[in-house]
């Protein structure tokens, strides 16, 4: 280790074991206010960029990554165990992984009200526990090699994150400053030197590693590579995001949760670049935005909440506001305020993101229109949409062009005047015992139909599939999508699916299934929890949520078994997982039937409304008005 990584964060000239450090004074209370600058004690996250991307108060253009006097946090110091990943409100790590501020008031005042993040602290303790840990880490460096280079570079985030959030404590001295350098240093290297394994994993690994060293380059000019790191780090994050975001905007790991988490390292990307006169490409841009509005079609804007396709393991790179982890409207807010100038969403919670991101002049901007399409096709992600006039269904069709995660061919979500009815089952755990191996990834526990009991695709390992199936679009119009897949083609079966947007948010799916000879046929919905009444001589259950919400399923011709199950201990059916390493009851309703050709229908409809069949006819009530749908076999 040079010289230069204990030089990397010196604001003079000289050495950093020979600058002094600001002190502060001690506070008379637990609050205390850990500052950057006294002279502008709100500041963003990024600051702002002076002229010819250089900072007045660092004249070799090394533009901090944090600019504020304290940092947020969602983790309560008490808790009875540990939590899972991905957080509930209130629940979610801060950034600063290294400390733990006690969070007692944490809300921002919006209007006339100044910006106000704030925070108590047992300051001397937190810093205690920040550097044990960090000396813990150099000291173990068996340890420190052995991470993934994508833990790798989300530490080098958080660090550099802390280092400037703690620079003016008093506990921040030059030698533990020049040993966590020596750590910043250190895991850069390690990043670089296995980049190429990191880019052939074709996954979010090359793009968060690709940061790390670009990050460590841009704000370490020091460092001895700094400008190979730079220079690598920004080619790669630009192939990869050219490679991965699919011109539609969808995100080649077919989960939305990884395209949040690639957004985020963009986003800081970006903001880091234009603020150190680096700036990525047009096209860089240009693929994120795409991506933003993929997003923007995908959002309940009401609870900022979003189909759960794809694996959902908790990864969150920008914890840094107090909404729920399932609220997307703080990455939108983010995102379209760096791209467009301008909000997606009104005022609320959701701005404390792009506070830290872009400074407080950022919530005075003004509010973009919604681009909310009646229908949007996403054929590269494999996600299609039907909206009702207070509903919407957002149906899996995908053409794999990269590694599925989930076997979720023709899977329908489906939100009822704001609420998510028919749900995804999420994740829970990659590696849970025995059926919990990952095992909601599998067909079953998805809303389509499964044959003999068997997954669409085979299953190698845990996250692999073999003989990826294809799905291909029959028919969209704007009241009607038809679609089928090839994954049961092994069996000799055919699935195709319909799915109706009818008036007033009721909503037709009919399944056809056809074969050569008979087979298992189970079609499943798995609909939120709420209390219920169900109605098994009809196959209907009665949802009592802010609405009466019914859903009746049948079989066109033939006799089927219809059941209901609710957090089965035995099995993965009737449970959903929001957020990873937790899961939760929901209602699984099945309806199975053993021949060679059947059609299911599924109607969802509100209190009042009927549904009967009549030979290859459905006769429907929906607001007192009749309507009759014929449906060819």
């Amino acid at each position: 280790m040079g010289r230069a990584s204990a030089e990397i964060l010196a604001q003079t000239r000289g050495p950093l074991r020979s600058r002094k450090l600001p002190r502060v004074a001690e506070p008379t209370r637990a609050e205390i206010f850990l500052r950057w600058d006294s002279a502008a004690p709100r500041r963003p996250i990024l600051g702002s960029p002076a002229r010819g991307g250089r900072s007045r108060k660092n004249p070799r253009g090394r533009t901090a990554l944090l600019r504020t006097h304290a940092i947020p946090d969602r983790l309560p110091s008490r808790l009875e165990s540990r939590p899972a990943h991905g957080h509930p409100r209130g629940r979610a790590p801060t950034l600063v992984a290294d400390s733990r501020l006690r969070r007692v008031r944490h809300q921002i005042h919006l209007g006339s009200q100044p910006l106000q993040p704030g925070l108590r602290a047992d300051a001397r303790l937190r810093l205690q526990k920040r550097r044990a840990l960090s000396r813990s880490l150099l000291d173990s460096r068996r340890r420190l090699g052995a991470d993934e280079g994508q833990e790798t570079s989300l530490r080098l985030l958080a660090w550099t994150f802390g280092l400037f959030a703690f620079r003016d404590a008093e506990s921040t001295t030059a030698a533990r400053t020049a040993r966590l350098a020596q750590l910043i240093a250190a895991q850069a290297d390690r990043v670089h030197r296995n980049l190429d394994f990191a880019a052939s994993t074709r996954g979010n690994h090359a793009m968060s590693e690709s940061f790390g060293i670009w990050l460590a380059g841009t704000l370490f000019p020091e460092l001895k590579r700094a400008e190979t790191y730079r220079a690598l780090g920004r080619a790669v994050l630009e192939r990869e995001a050219a490679t991965h975001i699919f011109p539609d905007g969808a995100y080649s790991m077919y989960s939305l949760n990884y395209h949040r988490f690639i957004l985020h390292v963009y986003f800081l990307a970006m903001r880091l670049g234009e603020l150190n006169g680096d700036r990525f490409s047009d096209a860089l841009y240009q693929s994120i935005s795409r991506s933003l509005d993929f997003l923007a079609q995908l959002i309940e804007p009401v609870s900022g909440e979003m189909p759960v396709f794809g694996s959902n393991d908790g990864a969150l790179v920008c914890p840094l506001d107090s909404c729920d982890f399932a609220d997307y409207r703080p990455t939108l807010q983010m995102g379209w305020y760096l791209l467009h100038g301008k909000r997606l969403f009104d005022a609320g919670a959701w701005d404390e993101s792009l506070f830290w991101l872009a400074g407080e002049s950022a919530l005075k901007s003004g509010r973009d229109a919604a681009p909310r399409r009646a229908d949007a096709n996403f054929p590269d992600g494999g996600v299609y949409i039907l909206r009702g006039e207070s509903s919407a269904a957002f149906i899996r069709c995908a053409d794999y062009r990269e590694r599925p995660s989930h076997a979720d061919q023709l899977h329908v979500d489906l939100w009822m005047r704001g609420q998510n009815v028919a749900v995804d089952a999420g994740t829970f755990l990659y590696n849970g015992g025995g059926l919990w191996q990952n095992g909601l990834a599998r067909t079953s526990v998805h809303n389509t139909v499964t044959v003999d009991g068997a997954d669409q695709m085979l299953r190698f390992s845990r996250f692999t599939w073999g003989e990826w199936s294809r799905g291909r679009v029959l028919k969209q119009t704007e009241r009607e999508w038809q679609g089928e897949h090839d994954g049961y083609a092994r069996f000799g079966v055919q699935h195709i699916r319909s799915v109706i947007s009818l008036e007033a948010d009721c909503w037709l799916v009919v399944d056809r299934l056809r074969g050569d000879r008979p087979h298992r046929f189970s079609l499943q919905w798995l609909l939120n929890d709420f209390p219920y009444s169900v109605m098994p001589e009809v196959t209907e259950i009665r949802l009592k949520s802010e609405t009466d919400i019914i859903v009746r399923m049948g079989l066109l011709a033939g006799d089927a078994q219809f059941s209901l199950v609710r957090g089965d201990e035995n099995s993965t059916r009737g449970w959903r997982s929001r957020y990873y390493g937790q899961k939760e009851p929901a209602l699984s309703l099945m309806l199975e039937t053993e021949r060679a050709d059947a059609v299911f229908w599924t109607f969802f409809g509100f209190g009042g409304d009927k549904v009967s069949a009549s030979g290859q006819n459905l006769g429907l009530l929906i607001a007192g008005r009749p309507i009759e749908i014929p449906i060819t076999v």
